[in-house]
């Protein structure tokens, strides 16, 4: 049985439309999964001390020499070890106060 150009043509466009339809589906089924994924664990009072950290660093006119984001990193690493975390964005309600304390401990040292 011979296959003309046209039927191949057929068969690959009801393919293509076919893959299109399926793709469609599974954007629609990531979309459901994407709304009802929880939202960033991050904390709100960390989000607000982390801005304070990267405001104070910033104005420390001159004296970071273009080095904020190492003093920045330092800041949180002490922040880390004394909190007992492993990363500073597992801050939460119950280690903020800490975490506060502690960044106004160095700014006072820096």
């Amino acid at each position: 049985m011979d296959v003309t150009i046209n039927q191949k043509f057929e068969a690959l466009t009801n393919e293509l439309h076919q893959t299109q339809a399926e793709l469609a589906d599974t954007r629609r089924e990531l979309d459901k999964v994407k709304q009802n994924a929880p939202k960033s664990r991050r904390s709100g009072e960390w989000q607000k001390l982390r801005k304070e950290i990267n405001e104070y660093v910033n104005s420390l006119d001159g004296k970071t020499a273009g080095r904020t984001w190492a003093l920045i990193d330092a800041i949180n690493t002490v922040i880390r070890f004394h909190v007992n975390i492993r990363n500073v964005n597992q801050i939460n309600e119950t280690n903020i106060d800490e975490a506060r304390k502690t960044f106004e401990a160095l700014k006072k040292i820096v």
